[in-house]
């Protein structure tokens, strides 16, 4: 029987660097809690960067599910010679086509922010535009941060791209310490935009080293890669206006609506980082390399793989944030300019976007089961149609329910489109691909009762930061309950984290006399 190829030290590698990012990301948001609050300082910044980071998804979203395969493929079938030329030859398309974005942007600010927030107000208008101009040359940034990951992971690089996420996150936490009394909440956008500059400088080197294959003649690979990145982008452009539908419709509900879903879209995610891109990531190039095979067996018991260790890390999250999400938010926040009603909406909101979370775990490795075989399609057109009952249901629940529908018809949307994704996967590939995940969901459920039961006992004691306390013991309880169970991925971290200790003590032993 095949076995997965997906390292699981790969896996947890990146997992623990995610985690890393995630804290530094917490660092972040407490900071701009503490300093902004959920004021219209934070509207504005908010808004400024919806289009930005759509975007930056339109383009790097995209480049990466076309990019990769095809690389892949190329190095396989025709050299590493034929494969670093297709690449040099996207990055330089990629470079021009965000940087006009950018500059558009820059030179047209005003009229862009009034038309995507028609509530607002012209100092709102005015304060607004002033931080897209800065926010705009994300799109530059996170267009070749997205192309250089691709990159990596194309060559089975994963700790550096996400290292270099951390250490971005972190100049931009520094930055927006020592500027945000001069500069206000400019300080922010622009220590967002130097933390992506630093992420990029973390991962040029291995661009660098193959400049020599540089060509300007159009590659083939490059050309198979427009055309499966081409239904990516149309399709992208239209289904990833998502968070502009939000900040359209939250700019005439009351101050500090936006800012409410701003910070709950961030803790969400985290989320996603921690719990589902780390697997993606390292499952993407292993998916590709089976399809360009043709081994449908080993991508069938890869990919019930990733399903199971998504159960593995989304059961406990889930059920501790539907639990515990008011203490956290609480914890995390709640201090300066944040308050305790700004506590409650945002815990609310975290907890409506549970769907979202699950949504876009599935969704992402179901997608990717596609974009491995090479089409790129009908993930869009699922998307499409997604997006457009999505649209529709907040239009709808926006003036009833306010925030909390903009966030309930997001999750609906996003459980909508990853169900027909897995069908499709299953009715394509066979029940194979979702082999044990019944029994793997029964078993973490089982694993985090003790698991909510030792968190609840820490929340009621006095401790400082007790939510994050809880949250640590909870997952120890979860982990030694399935290492308990004999699960897969207990036994497989246990085996992983012994073996580093073990190495770690030889090199620390002094050496023989």
């Amino acid at each position: 029987m095949a076995t997965p190829e997906s390292s699981l030290k790969s896996v947890s590698v990146v997992s623990l660097l995610s985690f890393a990012h995630l804290v530094v990301q917490f660092a972040l948001q407490v900071v701009l809690a503490k300093y902004f609050g959920a004021s219209a300082d934070m509207d504005a910044y908010y808004a400024a960067m919806a289009l930005p980071t759509v975007l930056s998804a339109i383009l790097t979203g995209s480049l990466a599910y076309a990019f990769l395969p095809v690389f892949v493929s190329r190095r396989e079938q025709a050299g590493p010679e034929a494969a670093w030329s297709m690449a040099m030859n996207f990055v330089v398309l990629l470079v021009g086509v965000s940087t006009a974005l950018a500059l558009a942007g820059t030179i047209w600010a005003s009229p862009i922010v009034r038309h995507l927030h028609p509530g607002f107000s012209s100092t709102q208008v005015a304060r607004t535009a002033m931080l897209f101009r800065v926010l705009s040359w994300l799109v530059l940034a996170n267009s070749l941060v997205g192309y250089l990951q691709a990159l990596h992971h194309s060559n089975q690089r994963f700790a550096l791209p996400a290292a270099s996420g951390v250490v971005g996150t972190c100049a931009t936490l520094a930055y927006v310490i020592w500027r945000h009394e001069a500069d206000g909440v400019v300080a922010v956008a622009w220590g967002v935009v130097v933390g992506a500059g630093v992420a990029i400088a973390g991962q040029l080197r291995l661009l660098l080293a193959n400049l020599k294959y540089a060509s300007w003649r159009l590659d083939p690979g490059t050309i198979r890669c427009l055309r499966l990145v081409a239904p990516l982008v149309l399709g992208a452009a239209y289904y990833r206006l998502d968070p502009l539908v939000d900040r359209y419709l939250a700019s005439r509900l009351p101050e500090s609506s936006i800012a409410y879903i701003g910070y709950a879209w961030r803790l969400v995610n985290a989320l996603l980082i921690v719990s589902t891109s780390s697997l993606s990531i390292v499952v993407f190039p292993s998916l590709a390399k089976h399809t360009s095979l043709h081994d449908e067996a080993a991508l069938r018991v890869e990919v019930a793989h990733a399903f199971r260790f998504l159960c593995f890390m989304l059961v406990p999250i889930t059920l501790g944030l539907i639990g515990f999400s008011r203490i956290v938010v609480r914890d995390l926040f709640e201090r300066g300019e944040f308050r305790p009603e700004d506590t409650t909406a945002v815990a609310a909101l975290l907890v409506i976007y549970l769907g979202a979370v699950w949504g876009g775990g599935v969704g992402e490795v179901a997608s990717k089961v596609f974009y491995a075989a090479g089409n790129t399609v009908l993930p869009v057109v699922i998307g499409v149609v997604g997006f457009t009952f999505g649209a529709g249901l907040k239009i709808a629940l926006a003036p009833r329910l306010g925030v909390q529908g903009i966030a309930a018809a997001t999750s609906a949307y996003y459980l909508l489109n990853s169900s027909a994704l897995a069908a499709i996967v299953v009715a394509r590939w066979g029940k194979e691909t979702v082999s044990g995940v019944a029994r793997a969901i029964s078993r973490y459920l089982l694993a985090t009762l003790p698991a909510m039961v030792a968190a609840y006992a820490i929340t009621q004691t006095h401790w400082p930061l007790r939510s994050l306390c809880a949250a640590a013991a909870a997952v120890l309880v979860y982990l030694l309950v399935t290492l308990a169970q004999r699960d897969e991925f207990a036994v497989k971290m246990y085996h992983f984290f012994a073996d580093q200790m073990q190495r770690l003590s030889l090199n620390l032993r002094p050496p023989a006399r």
